[in-house]
């Protein structure tokens, strides 16, 4: 029960912090199927406690429990702008970010779940970001991803244990 109220609560509050985050809950239920099917309720149930107060704020201002829809613009800006935009392109602000790749394939060896979620979220994160458009303006750029950013830490971290394997811990910390 314990493991569930953190999932939920932890869920819940990122839907509160930016509702773009709705999107944990796909992994999340993935996750849950297939290793606590039974607690799918459970961890909803956590999910909706914590962001009704919103919905109901949402309701009262707007008359709309939802009134943001991010799919209006649906591929507005191109699917690949948010990424390669010249300015504001998450690879291109970040190239380091691009270079993470590289670790893909002992991360995938060695945690194929974990992986496929992670990326699922990126994934989900570019078409969401493309579809709304919002990463053209200039205060956007590669914020709008920072739910993305432990995926690449992972990454980056997996790079850093081929170099350290490979030739030695001080080439990869230097």
């Amino acid at each position: 029960p314990r493991v569930l109220l953190v999932i939920g609560s932890v869920t819940g509050l990122l839907i509160l912090t930016r509702l773009q985050e709705v999107l944990f809950l796909i992994p999340v239920g993935i996750y849950l199927w297939f290793k606590r099917r039974s607690s799918i309720l459970t961890v909803g149930g956590i999910v909706f406690v914590l962001c009704s107060p919103l919905l109901l704020i949402w309701l009262y201002l707007y008359g709309s429990p939802l009134p943001v829809s991010y799919a209006k613009t649906w591929l507005a800006g191109g699917f690949w702008g948010s990424l390669f935009h010249p300015i504001n392109g998450l690879f291109t602000r970040t190239p380091l970010l691009l270079l993470v790749f590289l670790g893909v394939k002992k991360f995938f060896k060695e945690q194929s779940l974990i992986f496929r979620l992670m990326f699922l979220v990126f994934f989900m994160q570019v078409v969401l970001l493309a579809s709304y458009g919002g990463w053209m303006a200039a205060a956007y750029g590669g914020r709008m991803y920072i739910s993305s950013l432990p995926f690449f830490a992972v990454l980056l971290a997996y790079i850093l244990k081929i170099i350290k394997e490979k030739w030695s811990l001080k080439m990869a910390i230097g």
